[in-house]
């Protein structure tokens, strides 16, 4: 540990870190989906072992509740119920060191100059936004993708072989925290093959340590194949509810950062022939497919492009320095270096004065129908709430056990899309199907938003907030 922890050679982490964590700081919103973790981490650490079937919605599930983030649910509950609120922020800046303190390491392991101190500053900036609001458990896979990055690295170029031997142990973790380990598998399989062919045996040990990894993932608290069923299902499903898993556009201002390491990777790649090794080029590619296809994936794309391009960026800088000679680059370099101190700098004492000022740390849940549900759990005994999809989980983890919801965040895990279109129709539908699509689910209590009340004149309101109402469903 103290040679991956080392403050001179790896400052660079400690500034970005300084820098992103006082962007947190700033932004202390809630994600919805703590909510539905926080609700199943204690809903497991009472009852002292893992549920196969769903408790907190009313509507019509899946036969059987397959959690694969159930790890992280019970991490989160206990670190929240230890600590509070502060305590999910500590661990969420915490795996956020680490991540990118292993990133760097990466980095300089495969490469030696300078220029990947810039390209590891501009790559790691622009993959904080997957780590913005309090804490998800896709943090687990922005963990691991660059350790698995760094045990690459390592056998490679130094063949250790220590790091990559861990790699079923941290399979069997992520497996069990969130969905992403299918992007570690596939990595490492991309890795092995391309070993396999290198050294044209099969006998290998890395074909023991792909076969481990495989196997890790059935070491889950579900029965045969049904998790690797739900894993297929998940991982090929539509999600139209959900932005996040929509494709990048290329003309988006989200797919700047994106665009411009694939221009610069493309660049090398066909003027300085620059990462045409198969290796590179299947990691690369691989990653910068399903980084387009959905945008919470891009990160992996920036983190992979962290590692094997920064040979087709230092090119890059090299002939615009030579395309332009006239132009002082070291006086320009020397300037970044300066602004970039005095932004952490800022950065350092923003944070210090919140530490010093802060009377209590606190989330904001500006977003989320807290009065509204404090009133229906002091004045109603339960009842089924139909609520919508980004409310679900927050009602979910106040109201139950007394009161049941309609969906929630966990959509693939709990809820066919028939559920899905159902509660979509009965907030949102032309007024005969909205009816129907209400008698069917047929809640006793409504809770939305005052924006969208005008949907359910005909209901009595029986709470109206200052943004949240909740209706009585008498129909």
């Amino acid at each position: 540990m103290s040679k991956l922890i080392n403050t001179q050679k790896y400052s660079t982490t400690f500034f970005v870190f300084i820098l992103i964590t006082a962007w947190f700081l700033s932004d202390l919103g809630v994600d919805p989906d703590l909510f539905h973790r926080l609700a199943t981490g204690k809903l497991i650490d009472e009852l002292g072992f893992v549920p196969s079937m769903d408790p907190f919605a009313f509507t019509p599930k899946k036969e059987i509740w397959i959690d694969h983030e159930w790890l992280s649910g019970l991490i989160f509950f206990k670190t929240w119920s230890l600590f509070g609120e502060i305590g999910i922020f500590l661990l969420k800046i915490l795996l956020v060191f680490l991540s990118l303190l292993i990133l760097e390491k990466a980095i300089r392991l495969k490469n030696k100059s300078t220029t990947a101190t810039f390209w590891f500053i501009i790559l790691s900036i622009a993959s904080a936004f997957v780590w913005r609001s309090t804490v998800r458990s896709q943090i687990f896979t922005y963990l691991f993708i660059p350790t698995f990055l760094l045990a690459f690295v390592e056998y490679s170029e130094k063949k250790r072989i220590f790091l990559l031997s861990a790699i079923p142990v941290f399979i069997c973790i992520w497996a069990n925290t969130h969905g992403g380990f299918v992007v570690g598998l596939g990595f490492l399989g991309i890795f092995t093959f391309v070993n396999l062919l290198k050294q044209k045996t099969r006998a290998t040990p890395l074909t023991i340590i792909f076969l481990l990894a495989i196997s890790a993932t059935f070491i889950n608290p579900y029965p045969g194949f049904s998790y690797w069923e739900y894993i297929i299902e998940a991982v090929g499903m539509p999600r139209p509810f959900v932005a996040e898993w929509n494709y990048l556009n290329p003309l988006s201002h989200s797919a700047i950062i994106p665009n411009f390491v694939l221009i610069i990777i493309l660049y090398g790649f066909f003027k300085h022939k620059t990462n045409r090794d198969l290796l590179s080029s299947l990691l690369l590619l691989a990653s910068a497919y399903f980084g387009y296809k959905h945008q919470r994936l891009s990160p992996i794309f920036l983190m992979t492009a962290a590692v094997y391009g920064t040979k087709a960026f230092e090119y890059f800088i090299l002939d615009l320095k030579s395309l332009f000679k006239q132009i002082n680059f070291s006086g320009y370099l020397s300037a970044s270096k300066f602004v970039f101190s005095v932004i952490t700098c800022c950065a350092a004492i923003w944070i210090l004065y919140f530490s010093l000022t802060a009377k209590r740390f606190s989330l904001n849940y500006s977003d989320y129908p807290v009065e509204a549900v404090k009133w229906l759990k002091s004045n109603r005994k339960s009842g089924n709430v139909l609520v919508t999809f980004n409310h679900g989980s927050y009602a979910l983890w106040e109201l139950y056990p007394n009161f049941k919801v309609s969906v929630d965040g966990r959509y693939e895990e709990v809820y066919p899309e028939s559920t899905m279109h159902l509660v979509m129709d009965a907030f949102w539908a032309e007024k005969k199907v909205q009816k129907k699509a209400l008698l069917k689910i047929n809640p006793d209590y409504i809770l939305i938003s005052n924006a969208d009340k005008n949907q359910f004149k005909s209901l009595k309101t029986i709470y109206k907030g200052l943004n949240f109402s909740i209706l009585e469903n008498k129909l």
